[in-house]
């Protein structure tokens, strides 16, 4: 009887424990690796998200895209799910290796067979040669507006699945980081409760649904959001 008790008690414990939620967050990642003679850029990709604030892991989208003069084309490699491993040391493994793919640079002899096509077939990438792009500067919007001459309440930023992103007037003082600045194009790092600052100073503008709404003064249904994340913008200049 007691033993029965024990996992009656226990099989409560663990259902409450797989319906509790935490925040909800978002990350959609761009890293470039690569420019070609025509100002196309090849960047590594991630993208995760959980709207439900679940307290296991989600399923990540590793990949590559091709942001070109008007558009950002998406290329999947590995989709990782948590399912079907035996233990979580063992996907945690798996995810560390996938994430050391993520941040490697641009080598031709290291590309995966769909990495090869989109660098060699459907569009011409031949190095790694980014780096005298990189600018990785926190600034305002308001120092962006100052500084660059880039009013980010007016020019939306776009994102992978076609997210796309601007800032409200009133968000002025809140923070982004220029990451590149390739001339006809910026790509920016939009933050939002993860970082150190405050999330006061930080911000997540884009229109990524999460599935959960609610009924404003004005009687519309409203999604909610996500409550942090990480979004790689690319703004292109006007």
């Amino acid at each position: 009887m007691k033993r029965l008790i024990l996992l009656f008690l226990l099989s409560i414990f663990f259902f409450d424990a797989a319906w509790s939620t935490g925040p909800s967050y978002i990350h959609a990642e761009m890293r470039p690796i690569s420019v070609n003679d025509k100002g196309e850029i090849l960047c590594r990709t991630r993208f995760e998200k959980n709207p439900m604030g679940g307290h296991y892991p989600m399923d990540i989208e590793y990949g590559v895209c091709v942001i070109t003069s008007d558009t950002i084309v998406m290329y999947g490699t590995h989709l990782l799910q948590y399912q079907g491993y035996p233990t979580y040391e063992s996907y945690e493994q798996h995810q560390n290796f996938w994430d050391s793919i993520f941040y490697s640079p641009f080598d031709k002899s290291k590309l995966s067979d769909i990495e090869y096509m989109v660098a060699n077939h459907y569009y011409k990438f031949s190095e790694s040669n980014v780096e005298p792009y990189l600018v990785n500067d926190t600034l305002s919007v308001e120092d962006m507006k100052r500084k660059r001459k880039i009013d980010l309440t007016k020019i939306s930023q776009k994102s992978l699945y076609g997210g796309t992103g601007i800032y409200p007037k009133d968000y002025l003082s809140r923070k982004v980081i220029l990451l590149y600045d390739f001339g006809h194009l910026l790509i920016i790092q939009n933050n939002n409760g993860i970082s150190d600052e405050g999330d006061e100073e930080w911000t997540i503008a884009f229109n990524y649904p999460s599935g959960f709404l609610f009924r404003n003064e004005n009687g519309e249904d409203v999604d909610v959001g996500y409550d942090y994340g990480r979004i790689t913008g690319i703004l292109y200049k006007e």
